[in-house]
């Protein structure tokens, strides 16, 4: 056997086998009650078995006729007889596993096994390993387009067989993830028409094989957002060592191999990488100036092809240090020294771009404690009728937490109804208000299912059991005015009374964690007197500064209404009240020490969501002061 083959194989399976262990180890590690790593992974596992039970229609209804490869292949295996953990588990490492030899095949568009040989080496370095691992559907989807990918540079037209297998690769991979799939048609697309690097039929047909997943994906899109009123979720942008951990120790090298890429001699190989780069360059750049584009952004970017990049630079070095043969023996010497660094950095990538994104991204997004109780609830409580799982947490964490907590419990315990928000506002069959356009989004769908299995007032909905979770409830104790009407079936696990609940009219909203937006120094901490457990409160006693926080309120009903202030009595500036930009009144502290109520009656109010905000004074020298426990809002 040729010895250049020969090295090829044995690194193929060398970096192939690093990264299957590497998954091991961080099982070893961070892995505990048999469930698998990633955010999205128990929402496969509850589509899976959907597509296992019920079949492919089944898993169109929940699903919708997008996105929808992975969890068919998935639920065929735990069809055979497979528990959906196990396959969620193993599926992705599988497929994983598979990178360093398509990667490589890309590589071989050139004729040049040592840079197939040379990028097969460099993939364990590549971050993406590591993290696409927990998106599932993502990783299926880029593989199908990486083994699509030489078939189309192979292929002299459309009719060729080799660019029809291409086209069926990716009509597969437009319905297991279709945005990485467009992302890469795009890159065809751009090298065919400003490079002429693929002929244009051939990335026309590609695009035209995309089109229907992305027709029903845009439809899907449109629905979705107009329950945001067409706006997306907004995150935190991610830092500028973020591109350092992308790259890892593969910058240099990677960095040089795009320089020499751009300056020489351009082959197609060349002009695809200098594309799929650029494209990921710029996207991932794109949430800097619209943190809309967040999601797609940090996808993009993940997968910059840093193992081709610093192939293309270690091959270039590999041909410099060999033009020096003449030099100077310090020359030569320097050369080599070059060379065996550029190496020596493609090994050391190995173990610290595993380490540095698997500490951070490969984990099981659930902690022990909840797992144990959701355990126990699918071995110990058996419902009569469809339970609703309540979700809770402070406005911009709430949609996120809300919906990973939501897929482990379909994931564990199985069929189940959620609601994202307050017990009070789902006694009264309404959504909790949330400013946040993800929570809004996620209450939205939650509401839409509840009402799509029946339930449209208060006596329908207590015929089912309300289940509250300690994990899933945050902040935690449960505020005092409404765990009367909960008991504790089991550590951290509270059933609804349903006798009880009927009773409950009023709409108590705990200021602390319904604070949507504030000015100035405001915190949150427990005290004893509050009957939310925690109280918002603010302290000044310096240089007077503006002190504002507001809430939101939903009305369920145009009505009359009395809005109940609870704080404590201390001494500090005067607050006044405003509700939708007009002041309703204003609260004088009495120096009592002790919790009191103020009460704004007689307020005719509209079916609605409304803003309360609660301004402290700025006296002169005055201490600025609030303690502010919840708000009641009492239909009069």
């Amino acid at each position: 056997m040729d010895q250049d083959i020969l090295r090829f194989r044995i690194v193929i399976l060398i970096s192939t086998a690093f990264i299957i262990l590497g998954f091991v180890l961080s099982y070893l590690l961070w892995g505990h009650n048999r469930l698998p790593f990633g955010w999205d992974t128990p929402y496969y596992i509850v589509e899976s078995r959907v597509a296992a039970t019920q079949g492919f229609a089944g898993l169109l209804a929940v699903q919708g006729p997008y996105n929808f490869l992975y969890q068919l292949c998935s639920g065929l295996l735990v069809w055979s007889g497979i528990s959906p953990f196990t396959v969620q588990i193993f599926l992705p490492i599988g497929i994983s596993a598979l990178l360093p030899y398509l990667l490589s095949r890309i590589a071989r568009i050139e004729p040049d096994l040592k840079l197939a040989t040379v990028v097969a080496l460099a993939t364990p370095g590549w971050y993406a390993v590591y993290i696409i691992v927990a998106l599932p559907a993502n990783l299926l989807g880029l593989v199908l387009i990486l083994a699509a990918v030489p078939f189309f540079y192979k292929s002299n037209s459309i009719r060729h067989p080799m660019c029809v297998v291409g086209l069926v690769l990716v009509g597969l991979a437009s319905f297991s993830h279709i945005e990485s799939t467009l992302f890469f048609v795009a890159i065809m697309a751009i090298a065919s028409l400003a490079f002429s690097a693929v002929p244009r039929s051939i990335a026309l047909v590609t695009a035209a094989a995309a089109l229907p997943a992305s027709v029903l994906y845009a439809l899907h899109l449109v629905q979705l957002f107009a329950l945001t009123s067409y706006s997306l979720p907004v995150y935190s942008l991610e830092p500028f060592w973020f591109w350092l951990e992308i790259f890892g120790p593969l910058l240099p090298i990677a960095a040089y191999g795009l320089m020499t890429s751009m300056t020489g001699r351009r082959s197609p190989l060349k002009i695809f990488i200098i594309v799929w780069t650029l494209c990921s360059l710029l996207i991932g750049i794109s949430q800097y100036f619209n943190a809309q584009t967040y999601i797609f952004a940090i996808r993009a970017a993940a997968i910059i092809p840093a193992p081709i990049l610093a192939a293309v630079g270690f091959i270039r070095l590999r041909s410099w240090a060999n033009t020096g043969r003449h030099d100077l023996i310090g020359l030569r010497n320097v050369r080599k020294w070059v060379l065996m660094t550029a190496f020596i950095t493609l090994i050391i990538a190995w173990p610290v771009t595993y380490w540095v994104a698997a500490y951070q991204n490969e984990r099981v997004y659930l902690t022990t404690s909840a797992a144990q109780r959701l355990q126990w609830i699918s071995g110990n409580m058996k419902f009569t009728t469809t339970p609703i799982f309540i979700y809770d947490d402070l406005d911009e964490l709430a949609g996120g937490n809300g919906n990973l907590f939501n897929n482990w419990v379909g994931a564990i315990v199985g069929q189940h109804l959620a609601y994202l928000g307050r017990v009070d506002y789902l006694v009264q069959v309404h959504e909790t208000p949330f400013s946040n356009t993800a929570s809004r989004l996620i209450s939205a769908l939650f509401m839409k299912q509840i009402y799509g299995s029946g339930i449209t007032n208060r006596t329908s909905l207590l015929e089912h059991p309300i289940i509250i979770v300690e994990d899933f409830y945050n902040p935690y104790p449960l505020p005092t005015y409404f765990a009367g009407f909960f008991h504790q079936v089991y550590d951290g696990v509270f059933q609804s009374n349903s006798t009880s609940l009927q009773t409950l009219d009023n709409i108590t909203l705990p200021m602390s964690s319904s604070l949507v937006n504030s000015q100035g120094p405001w915190y949150t901490i427990r005290r004893s007197w509050a009957q939310s457990i925690y109280s918002l409160e603010a302290n000044v006693s310096s240089a007077s500064t503006d002190l504002e926080a507001s809430v939101l309120a939903a009305i369920p009903a145009d009505g009359t209404y009395a809005l109940n202030l609870r704080y404590w009595d201390g001494t500090g500036n005067n607050l006044q009240v405003v509700l939708d930009r007009t002041t309703i009144g204003a609260l004088q502290y009495s120096g009592t020490d002790l919790p009191s109520i103020k009460s704004f009656t007689g307020l005719h109010l509209t079916a609605g969501v409304h803003s309360l905000t609660v301004k402290v004074d700025k006296n002169g020298s005055g201490l600025q002061y609030a303690s502010l426990d919840y708000l009641a809002i009492n239909r009069s």
